[in-house]
């Protein structure tokens, strides 16, 4: 009997396959799994944007005459757009000129705005770490990796391409979860990992099953080379076709191309970097370029996902990549709305934005908002653009009657109960990841964020 293949027979089987492998320590054989369950797959991808950025450039824009009427000046709001440069996507809601190119895809989008980070804290890190776990435990993993060991997928891994590495969260479940670094998207070394992840495979199976290794490894070796092919082919089509051929679109491109091979189903990517979009200064002139050009990766993004027919194993399922992957799009925080330096912003914890669309997601609706306070009523004497505070009981922002109640101590912030008509507190990151576990279902699994509330108005049946 044939002797087991080795580990260079196997690097020969696939020669003939090059370019991108994505995945986990289990990579080929999400395919096998996926064949063997009726249940639809559900991909999700976390995108970081990297830097902190003007959400009033973006998805929680300011009319000029909403800032006058509520006392607010140019020595309060360093505004860097003008009004006809705003977009109207509903009734009094704006976008502002970077997110121009989401604008087409509004009906698709779930806007949440006025989401309260950690307030007194101004550091890039734990803020950005912050949003990715919904909770502020310093060594708690990313988001999708507790949502790989929560919905019970660890063995499909988690793809991830981050700008600083070093800062990969993937707790104490970097036994259970193999984390695959995508920055050499097109190099032959995520290849050899593949490669290596099957040979632990038909070792394993080999063992553990009793079963034919010298067969389990030629039959393995051919699907492999069958998803590397789809994974190559498709990450090189994606990227062309709807990054243009950028850098900049790599780890985007990658990961929708292994949900389409069906080899991983998390993501977790850093789209665009730190340094280009954390502007102390030359605000008014780079940020918004640099962000804009960035939410039309995002733009890029969701037409890629509604353009590619999903065809598991080669069948068509008469839905697209869209109908089954979920996408996050989220920073650190907001800037400030004063100006730093003469043309700068600071760093803005009081409040953020967050994006979402794809399955489960109910888009056309921004959820949440914020609060322009004036330079003369904060103790620092500078303005401040922050999270109001939301009714989760009525799924509304609270009204500028309610928040001088507050203010008062008239209505307590945080009581909820069944007989109270109001239940008043903030959007914040827990609040945002426990209800992304609630569309995969784990909600109630989801420890990390357990005593946050969801915001059920995010999802759809």
């Amino acid at each position: 009997m044939k002797s087991l293949l080795s580990r260079r027979e196997l690097m020969a089987l696939m020669a003939k396959t090059t370019g991108l492998v994505v995945g986990s320590q289990y990579l080929p054989f999400s395919l096998q799994a996926r064949a063997e369950t009726s249940a639809e797959p559900h991909f999700f991808l976390l995108l970081k944007t990297n830097g902190g950025w003007d959400v009033t450039l973006a998805m929680d824009s300011k009319l000029p005459a909403d800032m006058t009427q509520q006392g607010i000046d140019e020595t309060d709001f360093y505004r860097v757009y003008t009004e006809d440069q705003m977009i109207k996507v509903a009734d009094r809601t704006y976008f502002g000129p970077a997110a121009a190119s989401l604008v087409p895809y509004f009906q698709d989008l779930c806007v949440v705005n006025g989401v309260l980070m950690l307030p007194k804290v101004t550091n890039h890190e734990i803020n950005r770490a912050y949003m990715a776990i919904g909770n502020s435990k310093p060594d708690d993993p990313y988001f999708p990796f507790q949502l790989a060991m929560t919905a019970g997928d660890a063995p499909m891994g988690v793809a991830h391409r981050l700008e600083y590495v070093d800062q990969l969260r993937t707790g104490s479940y970097t036994s259970k979860i193999a984390a695959r670094e995508l920055t050499q998207a097109q190099g032959g070394g995520l290849q050899d990992l593949y490669v290596q992840a099957l040979m632990d495979k038909i070792t394993r199976e080999a063992s553990e099953n009793g079963t034919n290794a010298t067969i389990d490894a030629q039959r393995l070796s051919l699907e492999a080379q069958a998803a590397l092919a789809s994974v190559a082919d498709k990450f090189k089509e994606f990227r062309e076709k709807y990054f243009d051929g950028t850098d900049e679109g790599d780890g985007i491109a990658a990961t929708l191309a292994g949900f389409n091979a069906g080899v991983i189903r998390y993501g977790v990517v850093d789209y665009q970097s730190d340094y280009e979009l954390d502007t102390h200064s030359s605000h008014s002139t780079k940020h918004p370029l640099v962000l804009g050009k960035a939410l039309s990766r995002v733009a890029a993004t969701l037409k890629c996902l509604k353009e590619t027919p999903y065809a598991p194993n080669g069948v068509e399922s008469g839905k697209s990549l869209f109908d089954y992957t979920t996408v996050m799009v989220v920073s650190e925080f907001a800037r400030t709305p004063w100006n730093q330096g003469g043309d700068g912003t600071d760093h803005n914890p009081y409040t953020n934005s967050c994006l979402m669309f794809g399955k489960r997601i109910q888009g056309g609706q921004v959820i949440g908002n914020s609060r322009m306070i004036s330079r003369k009523d904060t103790s620092e004497q500078r303005s401040r653009l922050q999270a109001n505070l939301f009714d989760f009981k009525n799924n509304t922002p609270i009204s500028d009657e309610t928040f001088r109640s507050v203010l008062s101590g008239d209505i307590k912030v945080g009581a909820c109960s069944a007989d109270l008509p109001q239940c008043l507190d903030f959007i914040m990151p827990g609040t945002l990841m426990k209800t992304m576990a609630k569309a995969f279902g784990v909600d109630d699994k989801a420890q990390w964020v357990s005593k946050s509330r969801t915001l059920d108005q995010i999802l759809r049946a």
